[in-house]
């Protein structure tokens, strides 16, 4: 059999894979509906420490905070160098606050804990009703660095990535997936040995084309874009999550994240004046300035979430991985669902889709993505 597989979805799980998969000497072809990245990743700004699942779910905190050193180490030129902050109020919780600490100290999260006048100094503006707070290791990421750095690298690899196509039709025979797609408008029969659908929110549609059906769950999130950078680093709540309780510098202005509506539909929901209100009121419970600045814009994203049980990943806080492979649930071979969950965990869910795609060939080949740094495009600035 020959080593070929087909991702469809460009965004960082598909990138992810594909790397992933490249490394371990597949030829591998990139299939995307819209553009690179069109989709939920752009939404990703933070390279997640694990402190903000260290109380509901210390597993996928510990997988955070294992996978923030291996993007540090192998994209560190997209990740910025301030640590992140989250804040206390003296109305909050204090037994949240005491299990947060003793949870980090047991996963190994390096927190540093501070008093009002140590964080007014490190930032300034912070809502003079904050009692306190910890730094952690969660740092903003520059996803456009990091996307751009994954086309580059892939490319340069001899990854097709092929945008606007759609799969028309895919039919299974003699261990072979014969795919019509339509890419700008012309059709054409291309061939494979292994299927993976990494297209998010659309990911219940496709896999329909492939034979299979699975429930799915959607979280619809916006995130505020404010008219002035007024951080200068990442700034949460110490305290269960909510709406607008993350702020978040960005070279366009100030982020605020984010809005949450469930649905069993990928229809995207648009921000509301409500919306708009609830995580200016969120915000400005961290810097006070907030509540005197404008939203300018907002970025629309899609979780998508599988309902049933999956090969892997915990959906009790609807914001872990999932990797279903249909030959399991439908006997759909050689064709695989994967969801991220988040960009922190894109790379450790590639090795995972990886590993299962060599067992499939027979192949005992490991993942490299772990110590191979992403090679920099030659037009990148290094400022940070």
């Amino acid at each position: 059999m020959e080593k070929e597989i087909i991702i469809i979805g460009v965004g960082i799980a598909g990138l992810s894979i594909a790397r992933d998969m490249r490394l371990r000497d597949f030829r591998v072809t990139i299939l995307e509906k819209n553009t690179v990245a069109s989709g939920t990743t752009r939404c990703a700004a933070m390279l997640h420490s694990g402190a903000r699942y260290a109380v509901k779910d210390k597993k996928l905190a510990e997988l955070c905070f294992e996978e923030n050193k291996i993007i540090n180490h192998i994209a560190d030129f997209a990740i910025g160098k301030n640590k992140g902050l989250f804040i206390s109020m003296p109305t909050d919780d204090q037994e949240f606050h005491e299990e947060f600490e003793r949870n980090c100290l047991e996963i190994g999260i390096p927190i540093e804990k501070l008093n009002f006048e140590e964080i007014e100094k490190i930032q300034p503006g912070i809502n003079k009703k904050v009692s306190g707070g910890y730094l952690t290791p969660d740092l903003v990421i520059d996803n456009s660095k990091l996307i751009d750095a994954y086309v580059y690298n892939l490319k340069k690899d001899s990854v097709d990535i092929l945008e606007r196509t759609e799969i028309l039709r895919a039919e299974f025979h003699n261990n072979y997936w014969n795919l019509l797609i339509s890419q700008n408008n012309i059709k054409k029969n291309i061939r494979t040995n292994f299927v993976i659908n990494a297209s998010g929110s659309n990911l219940s549609e496709v896999a329909k084309i492939f034979g299979d059906n699975f429930e799915l769950s959607y979280i619809h999130g916006a995130m505020a874009i404010l008219n002035k950078n007024i951080c200068n680093r990442i700034i949460s709540r110490c305290a269960p999550s909510t709406s607008g309780d993350t702020i978040i510098p960005s070279a366009e202005g100030s982020l605020i994240g984010s809005t949450w509506h469930e649905s069993d539909n990928n229809n995207p929901i648009m921000m509301s004046e409500d919306d708009r209100e609830e995580l200016l009121k969120s915000a400005s419970l961290i810097l006070e300035e907030t509540s005197h600045l404008k939203i300018v814009s907002n970025i629309i994203g899609i979780r998508t979430h599988v309902k049933a049980d999956s090969e892997s990943g915990s959906f009790n806080i609807k914001r872990d991985y999932a990797i279903v492979d249909h030959n399991k649930s439908k006997k759909v071979s050689n064709f695989i669902s994967v969801l991220p969950g988040k960009l922190t965990l894109s790379r450790f869910v590639a090795e995972k889709v990886g590993d299962i795609i060599c067992k499939s060939f027979n192949l005992d080949t490991k993942s490299k993505t772990k110590y191979t740094p992403l090679s920099i495009p030659t037009n990148y600035s290094l400022n940070k």
